[in-house]
């Protein structure tokens, strides 16, 4: 029940095969958006929170001092990204749109880990990565990438357009879980444009839900002992 940083429900992820062409990822998405159990969508590499991640080296070189150097796992996504997961920002903008690499939002951990106090301090600075300098124009509220058995990570959240996940959002409206006939449109529009590849899903919820298997199975054993007990 504790706030990891991001909305949760209702969000199944898909990604497209990694073999196919790029436009066919825009076409997908075309027929995605006359799904009308498809609430909202965003493009991304990954959701904010799975099991595996990507992490880079950033570095940022203070007026006075000496460098920092800071390894921050990637979270990068379109400009739909922070909205859809309602990320909070704390200062400066979202990312805009691009046709390439051009800015960085970064969490709080990363802010304070290159020796900034406050938002403020950070936005229109520069940090170097991958051998190029990008301007820092907001910050967002630290949310989990990983467990909550894990600390909190410095995170850079980019826009760099080849994305392959979409994170899509059902709708609730009649007040059910139930997302059968959604999910059953979404793969219809997945056999239209990739009709040779195997249509996959995952809810976010049961993404989270696995960091957590040595609880549950605490939690039944837990169970079945007061069971016998009584």
């Amino acid at each position: 029940n504790k706030d990891i940083g991001f909305k949760k429900d209702a969000v199944v992820y898909v990604y497209t095969p990694w073999h196919e062409k790029a436009s066919k990822i825009g076409v997908f998405k075309n027929e995605l958006t006359q799904i009308s159990e498809i609430t909202d969508m965003a493009l991304s590499d990954a959701p904010p929170s799975e099991n595996g991640w990507s992490s880079s080296t950033v570095e940022y070189k203070p007026e006075h001092g000496d460098v920092v150097t800071v390894n921050a796992f990637r979270k990068f996504g379109d400009p739909k990204y922070l909205e859809f997961y309602g990320m909070e920002l704390l200062g400066g903008r979202n990312l805009r749109p691009t046709d390439s690499l051009r800015e960085f939002v970064i969490n709080e951990t990363l802010m304070t880990q290159l020796g900034f106090s406050k938002p403020e301090e950070a936005i229109g600075q520069f940090i170097n990565y991958s051998k190029r300098d990008y301007p820092i124009v907001g910050v967002v509220k630290d949310f989990h990438i990983q467990s909550l058995h894990n600390k909190v990570e410095p995170v850079i959240i980019g826009n760099d357009v080849d994305f392959n996940c979409f994170n899509l959002r059902l709708s609730t409206a009649n007040g059910s879980d139930d997302f059968k006939a959604g999910i059953a449109k979404i793969e219809a529009a997945w056999k239209k444009v990739y009709p040779n590849a195997k249509f996959e899903h995952t809810f976010l919820d049961e993404t989270l839900k696995n960091f957590y298997e040595s609880e549950q199975r605490t939690a039944k054993l837990i169970k079945t002992a007061m069971f016998m007990a009584i």
